[in-house]
């Protein structure tokens, strides 16, 4: 109960901070285009229901744009391969072929076009297996969607001090700087990624 209750308030922290660094994204580099939104919200004196209101539609925006991060994070999966992870793609192709041969010798199947994955993984559940499956799963998806964020970050801030006439080796230097983060947060997502599925293939291997 604990670990679902751990789970639930890391799940809104990352829609939460998402939401959070994108709005302040678009109010920074184009506070024009909400002016009217932000006049309203200056009617509300309460700081409570400001705080509220921010809250919410940090939340939601984070909801909004986590299946749009997930789509160009794995087209940015297409063109870098971080060599540091090599070893956990090794060892998940090796967990996912051991995994199929014991299905389909249980079931009789043979190169059938099956997700042997979701198959292993509703088998942990059934089971009421232990894992952290699910721990790992949404911490890939928290620096998933940071890694985008800094790369959108990186990309509007050149294009708006080149728009602006403003470039300078300030700017550059940040850029690199925020470059850097992006992919130290891409391989830490794959990481993540790679932990989560080899520990569904992981337990079933070891209950089956």
């Amino acid at each position: 109960m604990l670990d679902k209750i751990k789970l639930s308030i890391w799940d809104i922290l990352t829609f939460f901070t998402t939401g959070t660094i994108l709005i302040g994204n678009i109010l920074l580099y184009f506070p024009e285009l909400f002016s009217h939104e932000l006049e309203k919200l200056s009617l509300i004196k309460s700081d409570v229901i400001l705080l509220v209101v921010f809250i919410i539609i940090s939340y939601l925006v984070g909801i909004l744009f986590e299946p749009i991060c997930n789509k160009f994070f794995w087209l940015i999966n297409k063109i870098i391969e971080p060599k540091s992870i090599k070893s956990l793609q090794q060892e998940s192709n090796l967990l996912e072929a051991t995994v199929k041969s014991m299905i389909e010798e249980k079931f009789n199947f043979k190169n059938a076009p099956l997700d042997y994955f979701q198959i292993a993984r509703l088998n942990a559940i059934q089971n009421g297996k232990p894992n952290n499956f699910m721990a790992f799963l949404t911490k890939y998806g928290f620096y998933r969607s940071i890694t985008i964020i800094l790369l959108i970050n990186a990309i509007t801030l050149n294009i708006y001090k080149i728009y602006h006439c403003d470039y300078n080796l300030l700017v550059f230097f940040y850029t690199i700087a925020l470059l850097i983060v992006f992919y130290l947060c891409f391989v830490r997502a794959k990481e993540f990624y790679f932990y989560s599925g080899n520990e569904i293939f992981r337990n079933y291997i070891l209950n089956n």
